[in-house]
């Protein structure tokens, strides 16, 4: 059973990485369709990993941001990933960007999508193709920082 990592963002389109090792760093990445699709895709990453840790980001809006559609969305997938991952067993903390990408995004780089694909890109040059979207990218990125805790025995809390 490979151990495995997870980060999820639940964004307007949401998506699911799966960080573990086989061959080097691997990656597996879900786009969310459903509530039902997402919550078989978990029991079938449980089934087949040791999940050992997941980073699910913390939904979060800019100061003057008055989109009440958008945070509706945004409030209503972050909960539901809550909940799955819950019902799952699988051990979670939620994180803000700003404490996530601590180290993997430079702060003046925070607000251009590209730099979190070629980053992820970077992190996972066996699984490029897998990474289209900087909503998936940033899934990556967060399933590749869960791993960097477990795989150095840290404790699955990032220290903020």
């Amino acid at each position: 059973m490979n151990i495995a990592t997870l980060g999820i963002d639940p964004g307007i389109t949401g998506a699911l990485a799966v960080c573990y090792e086989n061959d080097g760093l691997r990656l597996f990445i879900f786009d969310y369709s459903s509530v039902k699709s997402s919550n078989n895709i978990l029991l079938r990453i449980k089934a087949k990993n040791d999940i050992k840790f997941a980073i699910l980001e913390k939904v979060w809006f800019w100061k003057n941001e008055h989109d009440v559609k958008k945070a509706e969305v945004l409030i209503r997938n972050s909960e539901m990933w809550a909940t799955l991952l819950k019902i799952t067993g699988i051990n979670f903390e939620r994180y803000p960007p700003v404490t996530w990408r601590k180290g993997l995004i430079p702060s003046g780089k925070v607000r251009n999508k590209k730099i979190y694909i070629e980053k992820a890109h970077n992190l996972f040059p066996k699984d490029i193709l897998k990474i289209k979207r900087h909503d998936q990218a940033e899934a990556a990125l967060m399933s590749y920082r869960a791993w960097m805790h477990v795989s150095s025995g840290m404790p699955t809390r990032i220290v903020k």
